[in-house]
């Protein structure tokens, strides 16, 4: 028993090795078909990096391997240096953000270099061994020097990028305005992009960020579309609405939204009721008491929520089958089964249910100071469901393809009366939260 153990074992490690030996032979071909045509489409440094892996999985006798290395990797010298020198011309002087990118990229192109070069060298010796002829060999360039080089020039860049930036926005601070400390702040914020803590930048963006700050009071949204057995609607709406901007960190940078008690004992104490918030002119005077920029407010004008329909379509499904319906003997005395058309039939009911939901509304943003209308969108959002299926009474083999498809679906239900308006609301409240983002950044 222990010999046939061992046996087994040994003929499971002769496949394994067998196996691991196949995947390898393949991958060294993939390689080095890579290689081939990355050098047909004079891509070199592609050629290199897929020749060189080529020949770690196979050194001997990878001779189209060792061919395509032979002509790609001077080619790849020459193409990378020329492109380096090409960009160190451009970017001898800071001119731009431009200047940044493109000594980065020199320091990238070095890096390449470097490891590519590195990858080469490391090869086994057999690698290097040509079957006839002579031994391929390369010059190689010790690019470390110019590496470090390339990359103090990178951060002398991103010095010269951060003072750009910081130097407009003080300009754009000292003009003034909430538009401008704004552009101020997001300024300071790419000149840290560049240079981490440079100088006061997070001071300063911190006090551009605060004076380019929009004050927003958010009235509840009116229900106008008569329907009221869904609740406060418009009050849940909004509260979602400004729920989302304040878990938005991005949307937030820039926005300060009143809080609703604040909201509330202003209306109350201007004796505001819903009806006075339609005035333009009394949500001026509102915001000029809350000491808001803007103000915003909307209102639902539609809700509609159509109840599940059900549609039926009924079939009549026939099939003429071969059933066996005996045996006899044949010329051979074998027994064989003797078969009988029939005809077999069902009948099928396909059901469809839909429902729906709809929800309709606009808002306007006022500016506070000058009554002025800064923005007025409509806004409509809906629900819809579908679903079908089918049942069957009779013979299931009378049934087509479709048919026993539709069969082996269960019914399904769409949400409640309340569940669909709900979703509608959530839904209508993620898009405009959406689209005030956009309009605060």
């Amino acid at each position: 028993m222990r010999q046939i153990y061992n046996r087994l074992t040994a003929y499971t490690f002769i496949l394994l090795v067998a196996f691991i030996s196949t995947q390898c032979s393949a991958q060294h071909r993939r390689y080095r078909k890579n290689a081939e045509k990355a050098f047909e489409q004079r891509r070199f440094d592609e050629a290199v990096i897929n020749a060189v892996n080529s020949l770690y999985d196979k050194p001997e006798k990878n001779s189209k391997a060792q061919e395509v290395l032979d002509l790609a990797y001077p080619r790849f010298l020459r193409s990378y240096e020329a492109q380096i020198d090409q960009l160190k011309a451009s970017s001898e002087t800071y001119t731009s953000e431009q200047t940044v990118a493109q000594r980065r990229e020199i320091v990238k192109r070095y890096d390449t270099l470097i490891t590519y070069t590195n990858d080469l060298r490391n090869l086994p010796p057999s690698a290097f061994q040509v079957k006839r002829g002579s031994d391929l060999a390369f010059e190689y360039r010790d690019y470390t020097d110019d590496l470090m080089e390339a990359k103090r020039r990178l951060e002398m860049g991103m010095e010269d990028a951060a003072e750009s930036h910081y130097q407009n926005a003080l300009s754009l601070m000292a003009a003034g305005g909430i538009e401008n400390n704004k552009a101020a702040a997001k300024e300071f914020k790419r000149a840290m992009s560049y240079v981490d803590n440079y100088r006061d930048c997070a001071q300063k963006y911190e006090e551009a960020r605060k004076a380019g700050t929009t004050r927003v009071a958010i009235i509840p949204f009116q229900n106008k579309s008569g329907i009221r057995q869904y609740g406060a609607v418009g009050e849940f709406i909004t509260d979602q609405v400004i729920s989302k901007l304040f878990d938005d960190e991005q949307a937030m940078e820039f926005l300060e939204i009143i809080d609703r008690e604040q909201l509330e004992l202003v209306i109350k104490e201007q004796k505001l009721g819903a009806s006075g918030l339609i005035d333009d002119n009394t949500l001026v005077e509102l915001g000029k008491i809350l000491g808001v920029q803007e103000i915003l407010t909307g209102r639902i004008t539609q809700i509609l929520s159509d109840a599940p329909q059900v549609t039926r379509e009924n079939q009549q499904a026939k099939r003429t089958i071969s059933v066996k319906v005996g045996e006899k003997k044949n010329a051979d005395g074998k027994t064989i089964p003797v078969m009988q058309d029939k005809e077999v039939a069902a009948y099928v009911t396909l059901s469809k249910k839909t429902a729906s939901a709809r929800m309709s509304g606009s808002y306007k943003i006022l500016d506070v100071q000058t009554a002025r209308l800064l923005e007025t969108e409509s806004f409509s959002e809906q629900y819809r469901f579908s679903h079908e299926w089918g049942t069957f009474r009779g013979d299931e083999r009378a049934l087509n393809n479709n048919q026993k498809r539709m069969v082996q679906l269960r019914e399904e239900n769409p949400l409640s009366d309340g569940e669909r308006i709900n979703f509608v609301a959530r839904k209508l409240a993620d898009s405009l939260a959406g689209r005030l983002k956009s309009y605060t950044q």
